[in-house]
């Protein structure tokens, strides 16, 4: 769910929604991650939240990584950025953009773009 991309003297950063555990939802200001291959930069025009989102907020961890663990996936610890229901303008391309492990981007981790 990033929104808004913003330039400080030292580095871009983006506004996101981390997910920190079970109703613990923060809008932070994080920085934007390089493009690697199989990713892809994209300026967002508009978002949403999905209803998996919600469902983790509300009785997660379910898909999330649990506090302390980092996702099996993904291996990424929490905060993690949510965000995969989004529509922009692709920027930048890595290569291609498929997880072959099928995680779900914002909920395994990566999300918002990262």
């Amino acid at each position: 769910m990033t929104t808004s991309q913003h330039t400080s003297q030292s580095a871009a950063t983006m506004t996101a929604a981390r997910y920190y555990g079970n109703k613990d939802l923060r809008i932070e200001e994080v920085p934007v991650p390089a493009v690697q291959p199989g990713t892809v930069k994209v300026r967002v025009e508009w978002c949403g939240i999905c209803g998996t989102d919600l469902h983790e907020y509300e009785d997660g961890p379910i898909f999330a990584p649990p506090a302390g663990a980092p996702h099996p996936i993904s291996g990424e610890p929490v905060p993690i950025t949510l965000g995969h229901e989004f529509a922009g303008v692709v920027e930048v391309v890595g290569r291609y953009n498929l997880c072959v492990s099928g995680g779900f981007i914002g909920l395994s981790g990566q999300g918002g773009i990262q």
